[in-house]
């Protein structure tokens, strides 16, 4: 099992531990990064793997790259050992709490029937599922015209469209853009219902 723990140190609950903390018998492979929690372009992440594939994946790593620039290595090393580290992290949490906070606020006060949303405790992601069957895709599009971009739009096996939005590159006050969204998804499920109305056929004929 490979364990990509992108979101490691991303987190206010210290009980939500990694699997691979469980494995005692060395069948996970664990994959972390500080991209998103120190530097994006610094590129550096970490690897524990069981020690029968260790070897392989040293080889692998030199023929893929040589090497990890000494550079880097040196500033990520001297930020976690004079503990800058650990006092971002605390400031980032601390960032990321007061936003999730907000866009839960905002989205527990909307009333519009068929429309649910997750707001974790933690993390960078929102998700928001559409009422009735429109368009995950014309909505994304109405909300590019409105400079709000969406990272990504699922649908299910069912058919039901949802909206993931990352809230890393927004600030506390541009998550009010969070209401633009929901009055774009309530203007394209009154145009879904006229329309269906408007097709329906006459019962009294």
């Amino acid at each position: 099992m490979i364990e990509d723990d992108y979101l490691a140190d991303l987190g206010m609950d210290k009980r939500c531990l990694p699997l691979h903390y469980y494995d005692t018998n060395q069948l996970t492979i664990y994959i972390r990064s500080f991209s998103k929690t120190f530097l994006p372009g610094i590129r550096l992440g970490a690897m524990v793997v069981p020690d029968a594939l260790r070897d392989m994946v040293v080889q692998q790593k030199y023929l893929s790259d040589i090497c990890t620039s000494g550079i880097a290595q040196g500033a990520l090393n001297f930020f976690l050992k004079s503990g800058m580290y650990d006092q971002h992290i605390r400031k980032v949490n601390a960032c990321y709490r007061r936003k999730l906070v907000k866009a839960k606020a905002i989205l527990s006060h909307v009333d519009l029937a068929g429309l649910t949303f997750h707001v974790p405790k933690q993390g960078l992601f929102l998700w928001i599922s559409m009422p009735v069957a429109i368009s995950a895709n014309r909505i994304v599009e109405k909300l590019s015209q409105k400079n709000i971009l969406v990272s990504q739009y699922l649908i299910s096996e069912d058919g039901l469209q949802g909206l993931r939005l990352c809230i890393a590159g927004v600030s506390e006050k541009d998550l009010n853009a969070l209401e633009d969204v929901i009055e774009v998804i309530k203007e394209e499920t009154d145009i879904f219902v006229k329309k269906n109305r408007s097709i329906a056929p006459d019962m009294k004929s």
